[in-house]
């Protein structure tokens, strides 16, 4: 009898009725939808790029361009206080990921890494430039 009941099972995956129309509408429209995307992402990274940059500009910061991801990474400029610029930040409402959590034998204290997919391009540029101010304030 359990065989039966197995026909059934789903294993808490995918609906099969879902994946169905999802691969259909996908055969046409996948590769104008991920073009759609480029396009937004890069918005959204190009906004945080500029607001950086407006208020960094002439620092040693270094600050990288991704061609893809979902992330920037910075570089912070030299004698920087970390310390400072966290409660600056979180002040302002402002979130990163400080650098020492991707460095599994300790260090990386001299980045951080921002995440520009979910807002806004607005919001990214705004953002991006009161995270530079504080940068800069806390030098």
């Amino acid at each position: 009898m359990i065989p039966v009941f197995q026909g059934f099972l789903f294993g808490g995956g995918v609906n099969p009725y879902v994946s169905r129309v999802a691969t259909f509408f996908m055969r046409e429209n996948l590769v104008p939808h991920v073009a759609r995307l480029v396009d937004i992402y890069h918005a959204k990274r190009d906004a945080m790029l500029k607001g950086l940059w407006e208020v960094l500009e002439g620092t040693d910061v270094e600050i990288s361009k991704p061609e893809g991801g979902f992330f920037i990474w910075i570089k912070l400029p030299t004698v920087t206080n970390t310390t400072r610029l966290r409660e600056t930040a979180v002040k302002h409402g402002i979130q990163y990921t400080a650098g020492p959590a991707f460095f599994i034998n300790g260090g990386g204290e001299e980045f951080i890494r921002l995440a520009y997919s979910w807002e806004t391009p607005e919001r990214n540029y705004e953002g991006a430039k009161l995270l530079a101010q504080a940068i800069k304030d806390a030098r």
